[in-house]
């Protein structure tokens, strides 16, 4: 086999990810390009040598989040352009943030994104904001959670599907 030749994932990566945006109905060319840049960032994060494990919501409506999270906080980083590059430097900004309970979060708006951390509150019987998100199996809100859980593999799961 020629030493140029290889497999790129990336193309079919593009097409999971447009379907999975569809089926949450949260359809956007722009925010695929983004995804499919965070997903392959996130299979082997590492941020000063350390590995991290972030876990990154998209979400169209940050007030609806905030109020179903209970006892819940936020603190805004950045905005940025609607495009891929906000997107990453969404992860880099926050993703040293995102422990202990806090977890990233991109705020799709219509002429941009804005990005920082948000959490649960920090009692111990604390809900994690995935299941928040969903109640009784219904989805509250449409959202995208990202994370790696476990190394090269990174979950793209949608609150709707």
């Amino acid at each position: 086999m020629p030493s140029d030749s290889f497999i790129s994932l990336r193309k079919p990566l593009r097409g999971a990810v447009d379907d999975l945006l569809d089926l949450e109905q949260m359809a956007c060319p722009k925010t695929q390009g983004g995804l499919v840049g965070v997903i392959d960032a996130l299979s082997r994060y590492r941020e000063e040598g350390r590995a991290l494990f972030p876990e990154m919501y998209v979400i169209d409506d940050l007030q609806a989040v905030l109020k179903v999270l209970p006892g819940g906080d936020h603190i805004p980083i950045g905005s940025g352009p609607r495009d891929a590059t906000t997107m990453a430097k969404a992860l880099k900004q926050c993703a040293p943030l995102a422990r202990d309970g806090w977890a990233v979060y991109i705020h799709r708006q219509p002429s941009e994104f804005s990005y920082g951390i948000m959490r649960t509150g920090i009692h111990a019987l604390s809900v994690p904001i995935a299941d928040v998100l969903v109640t009784n199996g219904v989805a509250q809100i449409p959202a995208l959670l990202v994370r790696q859980v476990a190394p090269n593999q990174v979950e793209v799961r949608g609150v709707l599907n």
